[in-house]
Order: C-alpha cells, then structure tokens, then sequence
C-alpha cells in the first residue's frame, strides 16, 4: 500500500499533473456529461443548453490555464505538493459548476441549480484531471526508466564488442600458438605411427589404426576450435518477445489489450458523477447492473485475447467494442420492461456511444501502460543478458592472457611429448620392445595421453566460458 501511494504521489505530482493533452480530453468527455445534465435541467432549449455548456467550459479552461500558473508553475523541473494539485483539479470543477449555474440564472433567467450543476463538473473534472494525471504520469515515468534502459543497454553493447574483439583475438593468438608448436608433433606421431606399423611387433593393428586416427584428429582439433571461435563471435541470447517496442502517445490509438480494471474504475465514478445526480437511487441500481454485465463481458474478451495471436488478436477488439455497445443499447431501450424505470434515462444512441467512449479510452490508457512496461522489461532482460556476457567476457580474457599460455600450453604439450616419447622408446630400444611389445597397454596409454590432449584443446574456450 505504502509503494502504490508513493508511485501516486511521484506521477501526479509532476509536469503531467495539468497538461494540454489531459485537458483537452478532459474538457471533450466533460461536454458530453454537460449535455447530459443540461438536457435535464433546461429541456426543449437546445440554444440555451449549448450557451450554458460553452459558459462553463471556456471559464473552467480558463481558470485551470490560470491556477497551474500559480500553484504548479514549476511542476516541469520539480515535484509539486500533493495538496495543490488536489486543489486545482476539484477547484476547476467547481468553478466549472458554479459558472454554467451563473450564466443559466443571470443570463438566461433560468434556475441555478447549485447542486446538480456543481456536483456534477466537480465529481467529473476533479476526478478525470486525477486518473489522467496518474496514468499519464505513470506512462511518463515508464518511458523515463525505459530511456535510461537503453542508454545502459547501448553502453554495455559496445563494452561487450570491444571485449568480445580482445577475447577472439587472444584466443586466435593461443591457437596460433598451439598450431606452431603442436602441429610438428602431431605429424612426428603419424611417422612414428607408421614405422612402427611397418616393424615386427606383437601389437594390435586395431590399436595402431587408433592411434594413426587419433595423430590426425589432433591436428584437425585445433582447425575445429578456430571455427568454433568464429562461430561464437555471432552467438546471442535468444531475442526477448518484447524487443523492438517503442512507446509513443499515438499507439494508444488502438488498443492492444481490453482493460477491465480502469474501465471499472470509470464506471464507478461514472454512477457517481452522472447516474444518481441525474436518477437517483434507481440511477446506482442501473449503473451497478450495467457495470457488473460490461466488466463481465470485457473480462472474458480479455481472457480469449491472451490466447489469440495475429488476425483473431485484432479482430477480438471491435467484436468486444460492439458487443458493449450492442448490449448498452438494448438496456437503455428497454430499462422499463426490465423494471428499472429510470426517471432520466439517456436515448440508446447517445448512451451506447458514450459507454463505448468509456471503454476505449481505458483501453487506450491500459495499451500504453502495457507497453511501456514490456518495452521496461525487454530492455531489462536484455541489459542483464548483455551484463553477464560482459562479465564473462572479463573474467575469461584475463585468463587467456594470465593462464593459457603459461598453464593449459604445457599440460598439452607435455602430454604430447609423452606420447612422442614411449613412440620412441618402442622404436629404439631393444629391450622395451621385449618387455612392452608383449601386450598392448603401453599403446593404449600412449592412445589415453593422446586423447586428453585433444580433449584439452577441444575444451580450451568451453571451459574458460563456463568459469
């Protein structure tokens, strides 16, 4: 609870607690409750309706214009006190009230109307300046942190080119090493190999078949390792499902998810600021039942679009659109036969087209949310990919420079020579050909020695990746 307030107060209390794009929206919703109101208020007058409603918003806007001079001037270079903000948002509406009530009594002699007027703007204006302020600010501050993402992402990108060129060139250093040294050896085994196939020894052909086999896999051994060096330099982490999104204020313009809370949220407030002013008790009673319906019906569209991908995913929106509208134009149609009876019922037309607005701007609002927090997290993965091969990139690169050469060199090279060793001892001496040539374990220990040493070049980038 303690961090959901805190990330509240950190995106209403910036440059996005009054803005030119939340007021806007917020002035173009507000006419449609005004007209709403007015129709009950001033009947048959469509002049004085649209006078009243003009009055209002022109003063309201330029009352907030006014107000976020004063008390939030500074809200594009620093955070602004909570208090004020509630203060312009609720005020505005007040005013917005109180000066559509002066303009119908003093201008048109009608009645003020204090109490539908006021309630009406203040509920509505002070509550759609918050949440677009929350959003807004929440979107803001996503895009902020996704910014700063990828400026991290791109710094560790070229660290780890720069270190990704010095390990290849290292380890192409150390195999050049190896191929200058190991090689002769490799080609003096298969001379040994040979001639001792061509003397007369008690030894298995199978075994010297093997270690002629093995004479040359040593040697193909270090050609494999530098193409697996090249290999590796074009090797990455899978691509995370959500790179390559970029978030903008204009892809909210179609929706890519149905939201359900925001939605619900609206409708809330949508009983309060519109249904009971306007019907009273019976007006809650309508509101709860058609909330309880629409949040049911988004709720299974919701679940069918995680499910689909590609066209089915796209045409899920406007079945799920039309579906809220088709279903709140059959209940303000027939609201009596269902015994509701509302005093002050909206035309189905007017109605259906203003629930729809009230689910696709939550829609929108949902959509860029969700976006800049996938954006936030493909950028995270990636970051924290590109951390630990930088990581790994280090520490195997100081130990190529400090250790291959000095270390894994000579324990490769030492077994070689022993294997070249015993070949010879089995070539020269007399007596060793007696005691040795009697079985085949000398060979086979030869073939062992001969085998490590191609599995330690084999394992010579594969274990420094994985230390």
């Amino acid at each position: 609870m303690k961090e959901l307030l805190n990330n509240f107060r950190v995106a209403v209390t910036g440059r996005w607690a009054v803005s030119f794009p939340t007021s806007v929206l917020t002035i173009a919703v507000g006419v449609v409750f005004a007209i709403e109101r007015e129709s009950l208020l001033v009947p048959n007058q469509l002049n004085s309706r649209l006078l009243i409603i003009a009055c209002g918003e022109l003063t309201a806007a330029l009352y907030l214009f006014v107000m976020q001079s004063i008390f939030l001037g500074s809200r594009k270079t620093k955070p602004q006190k909570i208090a004020a903000c509630f203060f312009v948002w609720f005020s505005t509406g007040v005013i917005r009230g109180i000066s559509a009530a002066f303009y119908a009594h003093f201008a048109l002699k009608l009645d003020f109307e204090f109490l539908t007027r006021i309630s009406n703007a203040t509920l509505f204006t002070g509550f759609t300046l918050t949440a677009l302020a929350f959003y807004a600010g929440t979107i803001e501050k996503n895009q902020i942190e996704n910014k700063a993402l990828r400026s991290l992402t791109n710094f560790l990108e070229h660290d780890e080119v720069e270190l990704t060129e010095i390990e290849i060139t290292e380890r192409s250093k150390a195999l050049e090493e190896l191929k200058k040294s190991i090689l002769p050896k490799a080609q003096k085994i298969q001379e040994l190999a040979k001639d001792l196939e061509k003397q007369d020894f008690i030894v298995s052909q199978e075994t010297l078949q093997i270690l002629q086999s093995q004479s040359e896999q040593l040697a193909l051994s270090i050609e494999d390792e530098r193409k697996s060096l090249i290999r590796r330099q074009f090797e990455r982490d899978e691509t995370h499902q959500y790179a390559g999104i970029r978030v903008t204020f204009f892809t909210g313009l179609f929706p890519k998810t149905i939201s359900v809370r925001i939605t619900m949220l609206v409708f809330v407030f949508g009983a309060l600021a519109a249904q009971l002013p306007r019907n009273g008790l019976a007006g809650g009673k309508f509101a709860l039942i058609d909330g309880l319906v629409i949040m049911t019906m988004l709720l299974i569209f919701s679940r069918i679009s995680r499910r689909l991908s590609g066209t089915p995913l796209f045409l899920i929106y406007p079945i799920a659109y039309g579906a809220v509208f088709t279903w709140q134009f059959l209940l303000l149609k027939y609201q009596k036969e269902l015994g509701l009876n509302l005093v002050n019922p909206n035309q189905p037309i007017a109605g259906a087209l203003k629930t729809l607005l009230n689910v696709y701007i939550p829609s929108v609002i949902a959509s860029l949310i969700t976006d800049s927090s996938r954006e936030r997290e493909a950028l995270t993965a990636a970051s924290e990919n590109i951390r630990t091969r930088v990581k790994t990139l280090s520490k195997t690169t100081d130990q190529l420079k400090n250790k291959v050469v000095a270390t894994r060199f000579g324990v490769i090279q030492g077994k070689i020579s022993g294997v070249i060793m015993g070949l010879q001892i089995m070539q020269d001496s007399e007596e060793s050909k007696k005691e040795l040539m009697g079985s085949n374990k000398f060979l086979l220990q030869t073939i062992k020695l001969l085998d490590e040493a191609i599995n330690e070049i084999s394992n010579l980038g594969r274990q420094l990746d994985e230390a």
